[in-house]
């Protein structure tokens, strides 16, 4: 009986080392949480970022988290959306476009539900200029290319309509 008793238990000990981590998966080098440690705006540092935004990956969902410090605690918050990767793009799609982590991130393109019409920035936009719908029900799109995609550290871009091109710094946190 403790013969019996001692193999399940270490059976079930080595079961649990075998545990899964990744939902749906391995997903690759993305998993995980990611901090962008900087954001470079035409190759210089972008003046507005402190480096207060995370992205953490698991199976297709993405969640951008800014962390901010209000002089008693530190808060998050937190936007969550759904990413793939195809052909050395990372490609973004948020539902309920105004959200804080987005903007400060430049993932500002949004996309009417209703018309389809297309924007590039979701500051002081309250309705779609085509078709009237607010501006909580667009969604967000964009496509970061993959500059440095093995490692710890990683490196996206993404080019605006206006030609701006960010680049993000990102290390495994």
């Amino acid at each position: 009986m403790k013969r019996t008793v001692y193999i399940s238990c270490m059976i079930f000990v080595v079961l649990s080392f075998c545990g899964c981590t990744h939902n749906n998966g391995d997903i690759g080098p993305w998993f995980g949480q990611w901090k962008v440690e900087r954001i470079d705006k035409d190759g210089m540092p972008d003046p507005d970022y402190e480096g207060d935004c995370l992205l953490r990956f698991q199976s297709s969902v993405v969640t951008v988290v800014l962390v901010t410090n209000n002089g008693y605690a530190e808060s998050s918050s937190l936007k969550y959306g759904n990413w793939e990767e195809t052909g050395g793009y990372m490609h973004f799609d948020f539902k309920e476009g105004l959200n804080t982590p987005l903007n400060k991130l430049h993932m500002d393109k949004f996309v009417c539900p209703v018309c389809g019409y297309v924007g590039q920035s979701l500051i002081g936009v309250w309705e779609c200029p085509e078709c009237g719908t607010s501006a909580g029900e667009f969604k967000v799109e964009c496509d970061l290319k993959i500059l440095i995609r093995e490692g710890k550290e990683k490196q996206l871009q993404l080019v605006k309509d206006d030609g701006t091109v960010y680049t993000y710094y990102l290390v495994k946190w």
